[in-house]
């Protein structure tokens, strides 16, 4: 990692813990779960990171379609059965052309969200399976992803923790394609 100026590393036990920090640090804390785009981060304010990989929020869970921890891996959904089974394989499909295998070991569902790049596969992707985020913050709140992006997104997530993303039952169809050199290319388009 690059990051300058970190002072403390925080494991919180809970949502609760990881919300109390955040505010102690003032703006100057940062939620750690894959780190990718931590890693790359521009940022020289970060004084703490607060790592949330241990309170519970990697999983995938059938419930009125799908629902997947903001922790969990894209290595994880792309092994996980019910991950393979919705929306008729198309979701899987489209989350094997996103990254190299290694860093699809690293990268969670939940920071592809948090750091919504332009570029970025995974939120286009979101958005037209129609996903939720659900998130908890000064009060727990769930937005589809679509709507999330017109809010102010990024300060809500320096003041939240990103909990997990809901997936409505699927029968439709769509169609991803990314014509790349390779799967780390970064797109023109989305």
């Amino acid at each position: 990692m690059r990051l300058r100026g970190v002072q403390r590393y925080h494991w919180a036990r809970d949502v609760e813990e990881a919300l109390s920090l955040l505010s102690a640090y003032g703006g100057k804390g940062a939620i750690l779960a894959g780190g990718v785009d931590l890693a790359r981060s521009p940022r020289t304010d970060i004084e703490g990171l607060i790592d949330i990989t241990g309170i519970g929020l990697s999983y995938v869970r059938k419930e009125n379609g799908l629902r997947i921890g903001a922790t969990t891996t894209l290595t994880e959904i792309l092994e996980h059965p019910l991950a393979q089974e919705y929306a008729g394989g198309i979701f899987l499909e489209t989350l094997r052309k996103v990254a190299y295998p290694a860093l699809r070991n690293v990268a969670t569902l939940g920071g592809a969200v948090v750091s919504a790049h332009p570029w970025a596969d995974i939120p286009t992707l979101l958005v037209a399976l129609g996903a939720q985020a659900r998130w908890q913050g000064s009060r727990e709140e769930k937005a589809a992803v679509e709507d999330l992006y017109a809010r102010e997104f990024r300060k809500i997530f320096r003041e939240g923790v990103l909990l997990e993303l809901l997936f409505p039952s699927w029968d439709g169809a769509f169609a991803f394609e990314k014509i790349t050199r390779n799967a780390g290319d970064i797109a023109l388009l989305n």
